[in-house]
């Protein structure tokens, strides 16, 4: 179960045991619209991501519960999945794509943000993330998203690509982490677009720009052609 309060008149997130992606697929809509899932098939799902401080950012997510998507990346429903996505984000935002994963490995962990059901994250951007990355002194390697699995094993990592138009193709960088932070990716990007202080995701829902997105996403046309 998820419940939003309102503190000092903003909107957090409060989380109990209960796994909110699986709790959307059970036809629960607690935050609203962007509960509703935008495209889904047998295997996987994707919804517009909460606390998306740059719009169009969302989620592919497998419908089973687990902890990182490192298996499901040579699946077939995967990559259609992810590519239908990768399409519409582009031609709505105009814009190239980064993805992104903190993969997990067990429940409560750290690397999971709060969130202990596996998803890649998806998002329109045209900056990158890599100065940022080599700049802080954490061992990267180049790999492919097909080889993620082989490389990890079962340890926990983050992974990163840029410019990307087809999954299955997605080539990036990988650090199977030895310390452990939250939201490793999401600081970054607040870190460019000047949202250091409201990137938690559990504190700052930024619906407005949720509900923007999904608006978009459903409808194929983004504010610019809508006006």
């Amino acid at each position: 179960m998820v419940e939003i309060r309102k503190d000092n008149m903003q909107s957090k997130i409060i989380c109990s045991k209960k796994c909110r992606f699986c709790d959307i697929l059970e036809g629960k809509r607690n935050i609203g619209m962007i509960d509703n899932p935008v495209l889904i098939n047998s295997q996987f799902y994707t919804l517009v991501s909460i606390g998306g401080f740059i719009e169009g950012w969302s989620l592919v997510i497998p419908k089973v519960h687990t902890y990182s998507m490192r298996k499901f990346y040579t699946n077939t429903l995967f990559i259609n999945i992810a590519n239908e996505m990768l399409k519409k984000i582009r031609k709505i935002y105009k814009k190239k794509c980064i993805i992104f994963e903190h993969g997990a490995n067990h429940e409560g962990s750290i690397t999971a943000c709060g969130t202990n059901h596996a998803h890649l994250h998806i998002l329109p951007y045209e900056k990158s993330l890599l100065d940022q990355m080599f700049g802080n002194c954490i061992q990267w390697v180049k790999c492919g998203i097909k080889d993620i699995a082989d490389i990890v094993q079962d340890k926990e990592y983050w992974f990163y690509a840029e410019d990307v138009v087809n999954i299955e193709e997605a080539k990036g960088y990988i650090h199977i982490i030895e310390k452990t932070e939250s939201q490793y990716f999401r600081r970054l990007l607040a870190e460019k677009e000047g949202y250091l202080q409201e990137y938690d995701y559990k504190s700052n829902l930024f619906l407005d720009k949720g509900e923007a997105t999904y608006a978009s996403l459903v409808t194929g046309y983004d504010e610019e052609d809508r006006m």
